[in-house]
């Protein structure tokens, strides 16, 4: 909320605040727009996130969606020299099929008494999603692009214990015990996920099979050495990511597809949650029935895991937000307990 007040907004726009960031703006004409529309995006999300916390889970999904939607397009607005909100007028994502019509989508989309939580989806179009991924990912979905909502819960590590738990399959996340690049020239990586039994580690990001062998050694009995082959860079099925509440994690890619052509690279979880929050959004706005039944668990249990989900979710977003704003990572503890 620092940054709600527009003259904060334009010192650090400006440069006026001490901070990393990269993208800085001189001219006063666009520095007093870029300032005005950061500030009042930043305060109308936090409306959103306090308006969902008094509600229930009944509509809450539906004003975290537009609390992220808001930060998502401050955060753009801020760090790509040449959007507006003007230039956002959608928010990237949608259900609505168009030719040439996906028919395996179309066969769920026709049999409401099919629908299922897991299989829930978005479709990438142009707008904010298309704006956030490339600022974060360093490339853009192709349109028509299909995500579900299962597949994004697998790359969530905050909650992959209980993923595990509920369906009974490998989540594609791995505690990392260590990680470092061991030369530039040739390119050499190290990883070592906290886990000893080798098929564990392979069945939850299978590609690393091909890209690294795996050392017979157990690193200070917890941890596995996997060393790259003959990679030219760090894979796009990878990422490190580190959460707000501690601790490091090998994510694998998100699957996604396009057509018939199933793909998975990583995935920003700020990027992620913002699909995700979509999808949601969806079910809240306009499948209240299917909704209904999963809020009250008629048919399944899987609301139980979405919670733990939109808890992770609603603390990392604006934590995330707030670190691409200044180029800095902020960190926040709680005291410790005494015993």
């Amino acid at each position: 909320m620092f940054l709600s007040k527009k003259n904060n907004a334009k010192s650090l726009l400006a440069g006026k605040i001490k901070s990393a960031r990269t993208v800085v703006y001189e001219q006063e004409e666009v520095l007093d727009k870029k300032a005005n529309q950061v500030s009042l995006g930043i305060s109308q999300s936090f409306e959103y996130f306090r308006a969902a916390d008094s509600v229930t889970i009944a509509t809450r999904p539906l004003l975290y969606f537009y609390g992220m939607l808001s930060l998502a397009k401050s955060l753009i607005v801020a760090n790509k020299k040449e959007i507006y909100f003007e230039n956002m007028k959608y928010h990237g994502l949608t259900q609505q099929l168009r030719e040439p019509i996906d028919t395996a989508l179309k066969d769920y989309v026709d049999k409401p008494k099919d629908w299922k939580m897991e299989s829930e989806y978005a479709i990438t179009r142009p707008g904010v999603a298309q704006h956030l991924t490339e600022l974060m990912c360093g490339f853009q979905f192709p349109n028509d692009t299909i995500v579900t909502f299962k597949d994004i819960l697998s790359v969530c590590p905050e909650i992959a214990q209980m993923f595990e738990f509920f369906y009974g399959e490998p989540s594609k996340t791995i505690y990392l015990y260590r990680y470092r690049e061991i030369s530039k020239d040739p390119y050499r990586l190290e990883i070592c996920p906290a886990e000893k039994d080798e098929k564990e580690i392979f069945k939850r990001i299978p590609e690393l099979v091909d890209d690294f062998e795996l050392s017979p050694e157990v690193l200070h009995s917890q941890a596995r050495i996997l060393t790259s082959k003959s990679l030219v860079k760090f894979p796009e099925y990878l990422g490190i990511y580190s959460p707000p509440v501690g601790g490091r994690y090998i994510i694998g890619g998100l699957k996604y597809r396009v057509g018939s052509r199933y793909s998975s690279r990583y995935v920003d979880p700020i990027v992620v949650d913002y699909v995700a929050f979509f999808i949601l959004s969806m079910c809240v706005r306009y499948k209240q029935d299917f909704w209904g039944d999963i809020v009250q668990g008629k048919e399944s249990g899987v609301l139980g895991l979405i919670e733990l989900y939109i808890s992770a979710a609603k603390r990392r977003f604006p934590n995330a937000i707030l670190n691409h704003l200044f180029g800095l990572n902020f960190s926040y503890g709680t005291p410790a307990r005494l015993v």
